[in-house]
């Protein structure tokens, strides 16, 4: 799970943005797609190149955050201009597709990126049927509510092929 937050943080980053105010993801919340970054399309046309704080920032998420879900630290997103970017984690009784999912795409690229806490990494969403961004001519944050739901077909398929003993 390590490798997908760290791979969730390297998406979004940017070393040429500057933080220009902090949003929050403040509630851990099982089976909620959460948005980390919007674009500036997404954003009203203001360029979002903020920091987004997950469950506190960095460190042990708060007792008033509410109850860790499977994401036992805070971590801090810095979010590019371009990127639309979000995830869910989801810890239900008998559910094959428990974990953590990520999607990320660039507003000005034509790929979505998954990836979820049993497979490890991040790639290129080569679901069928979705090997480019559906709402052309680049991606946006359709494409990744897409690539969420993605992952999480990925991650039950991954989890009944490998079930927990």
């Amino acid at each position: 799970m390590k490798r997908t937050l760290i791979s969730l943080a390297l998406i979004a980053a940017s070393s040429s943005s500057f933080a220009l105010g902090l949003a929050a993801v403040v509630q851990p919340t099982s089976g909620t797609t959460q948005t980390v970054c919007a674009a500036t399309a997404a954003n009203n046309g203001v360029p979002n190149t903020n920091q987004t704080s997950v469950y506190g920032g960095s460190g042990p998420i708060p007792a008033a955050n509410g109850t860790p879900v499977l994401i036992q630290q805070g971590f801090t997103v810095q979010c590019s201009a371009n990127v639309d970017m979000a995830f869910q984690e989801k810890n239900a009784a008998g559910a094959t597709d428990n974990g953590v999912v990520i999607a990320a795409a660039s507003e000005s690229g034509t790929q979505t990126f998954i990836g979820n806490s049993v497979g490890g990494s991040v790639a290129a969403d080569t679901t069928a049927g979705h090997t480019t961004c559906t709402n052309k001519p680049y991606c946006n944050a359709g494409d990744v509510t897409t690539g969420i739901t993605n992952a999480l077909a990925n991650l039950s398929a991954q989890n009944q092929a490998n079930p927990n003993p």
